[in-house]
């Protein structure tokens, strides 16, 4: 990863032996300036910093606290299961257990590893290598040499245990000097200088889950772990190593391995080989390829900071606001949607199979019941009405046969001038949380269909709206909904699907409650994109759902984070595919409890923000 002059690394005070200190970790940054290397936080420059890499194992929240704001933190193996819920990025290079939660990026091809190698037979005969690492406080070095003494498996058989650099006395390694003998054929060394490029030259290594363990694994040698804990048994199980014990070898599971180990059992040495890495993955390049630089990281609608993931993926991270309960994405990489003049016709072909002017008529359709909710709601189907985010005017053109006097705005000229010039009707070409086009306020009605969404900064938008609004005004919008059949079937694939410029993923009850913030009173919900053919065929998948939209009700979040069951995985169900056979009871089941993909919220301006 290249460094730029203006990267300054922070290592925080060795709160025990077993970390490296700033000497120690001098030597191994050959290029870079120690002036730029500080230990204490208050060495560290104020910024602003583009991407601050926290790899902590376990990060003292007091530095999670201290970050400056709008800058991107990625953390690596973060071992805090709250700081994992409130890291924007995550990247784990070794398996977690899943209660941890899932990272963005999970992936030992991540590792530095050295370079592959075959497993060959016979791997005993090379001897065996013992290494526990530095901070070996359960003794585990000490008890697998003298258990491999007793086991009679390995007579004569080199035996080298590293007992780790801060070992000086023997102390940590629960040796005596002049009181515990070994036997003739171990050798004991407090470290192998270059160990990752020399794991070649043994045949077995036995080691606790770890760095080590891979390394060993893809220099071609056997390897047998002994771990310290039950979390670390958890671990070489969840990745499918080989486990002779926790906290001592098992007699009869460690002889049984051992003896696998040393005569190059073919299951055996399949079980390790699928455990090696074939394509290496650059952790530097990966990191320097997210987007880094100045942005916000707070909730868009209210600002609220610390919020909890929901959903995490490669290129974005899903928030739940905890004081507004918007749900939000954070993107990290890859470009999103322009909408300009070829997204009403080649993109949208693509989607619907033809251009937004051949879906003209149907658009406007779709604009009647909108239009009489509005008028029934404003008590008069006349009066200024705005239509954000108008396109070529469909909503306008069926505004004004109702009666209003409507004027739009859209971010692309094109469109704002086909309003102009071919239906007549005032259109602005902008962004409308930018731009001020409209001044002075007082239109009767604003609107946004499926606009609201794409707002970077959704707060300022709804302030803007209640300036812009009469007292008593009519503001109504859509929008797609996490709690719809989609959401509900498989909420992974749902946010995964979700457009990538997409910031805001709302629910009728969250609408209501950020509504409110803002001046309005939610009035009306009308529960859009009923896909009958969407909802689960079978019946157990059926009732997962059903009971997923009811616990939605009291615990959305709940429901958002579960994982994926094997069931909820299958596709998504076409028309053709069989899924006629109970379509009346789809539709009506999907109708009953509300699962519709989108929802169109219908408020009223009560109050002016101050």
């Amino acid at each position: 990863m290249k460094l730029g002059p203006k990267a300054f690394l922070f290592i925080p005070e060795p709160p025990s032996p077993a970390y490296r200190s700033p000497e120690e970790i001098y030597p191994l940054l050959k290029s870079f300036p120690p002036s730029r290397i500080v230990t204490g936080r208050e060495g560290v420059p104020p910024g602003p910093w583009n991407m601050i890499v926290l790899d902590c194992r376990i990060t003292d929240f007091r530095i999670f606290a201290g970050l400056p704001s709008g800058t991107l933190a990625v953390s690596l193996d973060e071992g805090s299961r709250k700081l994992r819920r409130l890291l924007p990025f995550l990247i784990d290079t070794l398996p977690l257990p899943p209660s941890f939660g899932p990272a963005n990026v999970s992936s030992t091809a991540f590792l530095s590893l050295p370079a592959a190698e075959k497993m060959k037979s016979g791997e005993g005969g090379r001897g065996i290598l013992v290494t526990f690492g530095g901070g070996d406080r359960e003794r585990l070095g000490l008890r697998t040499v003298r258990w491999l003494s007793k086991t009679g498996m390995v007579p004569g058989m080199p035996v080298t245990w590293i007992t780790g650099v801060f070992d000086g006395d023997g102390t940590r390694s629960g040796l005596r000097p002049g009181r515990t003998h070994l036997p003739d054929n171990v050798s004991r060394v407090p470290e192998i200088p270059d160990l990752k490029n020399r794991l070649a030259d043994y045949g077995l290594v036995i080691t606790k889950f770890g760095l080590p363990a891979y390394e060993a694994v893809q220099s071609g040698c056997s390897v047998l772990l002994v771990n310290p804990g039950p979390y670390h048994r958890r671990l070489s199980r969840l990745a499918g190593f080989p486990e002779a014990g926790t906290g001592r070898f098992r007699s009869l599971r460690g002889k049984r391995y051992l003896g696998q180990a040393l005569g190059g059992y073919p299951g055996y040495r399949k079980r390790l080989e699928n455990l090696k890495v074939r394509t290496p993955l650059s952790l530097a390049g990966f990191i320097e390829s997210l987007s880094a630089g100045p942005r916000y990281y707070d909730c868009p609608v209210c600002g609220g900071t610390s919020n909890p993931a929901v959903r995490r993926l490669p290129d974005r991270t899903y928030f739940a606001c905890s004081s507004c309960s918007a749900i939000y994405r954070q993107q990290f990489s890859g470009s999103q949607e322009e909408y300009g003049e070829s997204y009403f016709f080649e993109s949208y072909r693509r989607q619907y199979g033809k251009t937004y002017l051949d879906d003209f008529e149907h658009i406007r359709s779709m604009a009647v019941p909108r239009l009489e909710t509005i008028g029934r709601l404003a008590g008069k189907t006349s009066g200024t009405l705005l239509d954000v985010g108008c396109a070529y005017g469909p909503f306008l053109e069926a505004a004004r046969k109702a009666g209003f006097t409507p004027s739009g705005m859209d971010i692309s000229p094109a469109a704002a001038a086909w309003v102009r010039e071919k239906l007549s009707i005032p259109a602005a070409a902008g962004d409308f949380a930018r731009d001020d086009e409209f001044v002075p306020a007082g239109f009767d009605v604003i609107t946004m269909w499926y606009v609201i969404e794409h707002f970077e900064r959704t707060g300022p938008v709804l302030s803007k709206v209640n300036r812009l609004l009469k007292k008593g005004g009519v503001f109504a919008f859509s929008t797609p909904t996490c709690l719809g059949v989609s959401g509900m079937q498989n909420p992974g694939l749902f946010f995964q699907n979700s457009p990538k410029d997409h910031v805001t993923v709302l629910s009728p009850s969250m609408a209501r409650r950020i509504l409110r913030r803002y001046g309005f009173r939610l009035k009306h919900v009308r529960i859009t994109g009923l896909h009958p053919e969407r909802f689960p065929g079978g019946g157990m998948r059926g009732t997962r759902v059903i009971l997923l939209k009811l616990i939605s009700v009291f615990f959305p979040y709940f429901v958002l984070r579960l994982r994926e069951t094997p069931a909820a995985n299958t596709p998504i169900l076409k028309t053709g595919d069989g899924c006629e056979t109970g379509a009346g009871l789809r539709k009506f089941l999907t109708g009953l409890f509300r699962l519709g993909d989108t929802f169109e919220a219908y408020a009223i301006k009560v109050s002016d923000l101050f």
